[in-house]
């Protein structure tokens, strides 16, 4: 796991944080809210983290472009509502 710069839509996000294991796209509700990343589509997918908690998740953004050097690959992010205080790293896990 390691941090790069990036664009994600159309902000510059100095540190996200690329987990090349990951299988899914997670960000904060306060993240997206701020970076504005289109309409929300519903879901119910149940998200189990290496601690075996699981969060229930509502909805997905699907077909986000994310920029890195000059690659540009299309994500969807699994929109997780959490506390304001865990997000003020700002930090996005893809």
């Amino acid at each position: 796991m390691f941090t790069i710069p990036s664009v994600i839509g159309n902000h510059r996000v100095e540190r996200v944080i690329l987990d090349l294991g990951a299988l899914i796209n997670i960000i904060p509700l306060s993240i997206y809210k701020v970076l504005n990343l289109g309409p929300l589509k519903e879901t119910k997918v149940i998200i189990q983290f290496v601690d075996r908690s699981n969060s229930y998740q509502k909805c997905v953004v699907e077909d986000v472009l994310i920029r890195i050097n000059e690659l540009i690959f299309p994500m969807e992010f699994y929109i997780i509502d959490m506390d304001d205080h865990l997000c003020q790293t700002q930090l996005i896990y893809c």
